[in-house]
């Protein structure tokens, strides 16, 4: 049974909690107080729905017992679900299945709890293994969902996403929670998810805690819960006086106000350049409300990637450290693209550059100097900085002819040759000349230095 509150949860709390003293009561006695007569006139007060009635009740009964004996909940991990969705083994490797292209939850954990407080992480101390598979579903883009219509591809690559709970028409209360434990490398550095929530309009209810949920979150390699990045969604109502929706999502509604759902895949992302070398978990939860009787549901999907800024559209420098290094050619205008996702960004630069609190996600930079940008993405605690040294440099080509010499004979010399630039120093020897010729008798090592009025830059080439 769905509702097994009363005894299930007695029988749950004796085999949890045995030491407390309670256990040697009857447990017959374990709702005696409680006034049910009390709770119904306070659902008639509240104008709670008929359909969130059932759940409204048992609820209180719970939070009756709970306070009756002072008991006391510690976090639980979720249970694997047990049904073929695919392996759902914890994976080490950095990010395994994280966008679901291998057509299951390979990667990935699962369990299934039921909702008591929209508001709390996690909203329910009550944790069972799932009984059957609906509440998850792969699903290849696009496809058509029953309330909100066309579903588009998402913005990542490949064409399936997983559905997050039932999306049964009334809701049970239920809440699914998936999660991945993966190490954190120079080239995955960046967690990018979307998702696409449906919710049914829950317009008696009086505030945000009772509504349909959407939670991203992340826990270190140890386990502990970071109170940042903290996605928190919560689906809005069509009553005023009820909740106006929480967290990063734009939101439209059903002709006649039966559901609200996302204006396309609300996409963000998530820096991780502090984890490199350790390891994070991820973990997404969606809910029915707390009251039971709405239901929420949403497809997800993630991508593990690097997090890099763009140059005139073409050129990709990573960032895994705060200070990134771009060069571009000389006499020219560099276009730095920021990653999306990360928005709103906010950049300054060096004096003379014209860009000073900029708010687009790229720049137009034609002066050399250290450039910053501030991102500050929803979710975040702290703003995300990076710091772009922009040099330019002349568009240097070098030659050896040839590149390999004889000991004897012919080819006992090369000419290095240089282009691109005004003036060129070749070294070992400082000589300033566009080209030298050479004989050495070991393999060596030629640097030439290039200077084109402001810009200045240097290549190597070795002659054998």
């Amino acid at each position: 049974m769905r509702y097994f509150f009363v005894s299930n949860l007695l029988f749950f709390i004796l085999f949890s909690f045995s030491q407390n003293s309670f256990i040697k009561k009857n447990l017959s006695d374990s709702l005696a107080g409680f006034n049910e007569s009390l709770v119904r006139l306070e659902m008639l007060k509240k104008g709670v729905d008929v359909k969130d009635q059932k759940g409204y009740l048992e609820v209180a009964k719970k939070e009756f017992i709970i306070r009756k004996y002072n008991i006391k909940f510690k976090e639980e991990e979720f249970k694997p679900f047990n049904f073929k969705l695919g392996n759902q083994n914890v994976y080490a490797p950095p990010c395994v299945n994280e966008g679901f292209e291998l057509g299951s939850i390979a990667g990935w954990t699962a369990s299934v709890g039921q909702n008591t407080n929209s508001c709390n992480y996690p909203n329910t101390p009550t944790l069972t293994s799932l009984a059957n598979p609906q509440h998850l579903a792969i699903f290849t883009t696009p496809f058509t969902d029953p309330i909100a219509g066309n579903i588009p591809n998402s913005p990542f690559p490949g064409s399936r996403v997983l559905r997050i709970n039932d999306g049964t028409p009334s809701g049970n209360g239920d809440v699914v929670k998936i999660r991945q434990t993966f190490n954190v490398t120079s080239s995955n550095f960046l967690y990018e998810f979307a998702y696409f929530m449906i919710a049914e309009n829950a317009s008696n209810h009086n505030n945000c805690c009772n509504v349909p949920l959407m939670s991203v979150r992340v826990r270190d390699c140890l386990g502990n819960l970071l109170s940042c990045p903290n996605f928190s969604i919560l689906a809005p109502t069509s009553s005023s006086t009820a909740c106006s929706g929480i967290g990063p999502a734009s939101w439209t509604n059903t002709p006649g106000n039966t559901h609200y759902y996302n204006v396309g895949w609300q996409k963000y992302s998530i820096d991780l350049t502090q984890y490199i070398g350790s390891c994070v978990t991820i973990e997404v939860m969606v809910g029915d409300c707390a009251w039971w009787g709405h239901a929420g549901y949403a497809y997800f999907d993630s991508n593990c990637t690097d997090f890099g800024f763009v140059l005139n559209g073409s050129s990709i420098f990573p960032a895994p450290n705060y200070t990134v290094n771009i060069t571009a050619p000389c006499g020219t205008t560099a276009n730095i693209a920021a990653p999306g996702g990360l928005n709103p960004y906010l950049w300054n630069g060096p004096p003379l550059s014209g860009i000073n609190n900029v708010t687009t996600q790229a720049i137009n930079a034609s002066v050399p100097g250290m450039y910053t940008i501030q991102m500050t993405p929803p979710g975040i605690c702290n703003p995300i900085y990076r710091y772009i040294n922009l040099t330019f440099t002349p568009n240097l080509v070098v030659s050896a002819t040839p590149a390999t010499l004889c000991s004897s004979g012919t080819n006992t010399t090369s000419t290095l040759t240089a282009s691109g630039a005004s003036s060129y120093t070749w070294n070992p020897g400082n000589i300033i000349s566009p080209s030298i010729i050479v004989s050495p008798t070991v393999t060596t090592i030629y640097t030439v230095s290039a200077v084109s009025g402001s810009c200045s830059g240097s290549q190597t080439i070795q002659v054998t």
